[in-house]
């Protein structure tokens, strides 16, 4: 099963949680301007600033996707930005 970024398979989940053991998500202060530069699609280079404003306009994760070219390599950000996403009350994964 191949997964898309709004559909992830069951070991793409376990891949991103042992990667999060050594590269831990901080999402307590997710949209903090201090953060506003951290990359968090290092495919396309989209930072956090870059998804937080988005997201303040109203666009969901697919339309971020669109925008800023994250989710369309190799997938390693999806959690990432759903969990960032989810945090500040938007859509974090496309209706399937």
């Amino acid at each position: 099963m191949t997964s898309s970024p709004g559909n992830p398979t069951a070991s793409d989940q376990a891949t991103r949680e042992a990667e999060q053991e050594f590269h831990p998500v901080q999402t307590a202060d997710a949209c903090d301007p201090a953060d506003a530069d951290t990359v968090i699609c290092p495919c396309s280079g989209t930072t956090k600033g870059q998804v937080c404003a988005l997201s303040d306009q109203g666009l969901d994760i697919d339309a971020i996707s669109r925008r800023t070219g994250a989710l369309s390599g190799c997938g390693g950000c999806e959690w990432d930005i759903s969990a960032l996403l989810a945090e500040r009350g938007g859509q974090s994964v496309p209706p399937g």
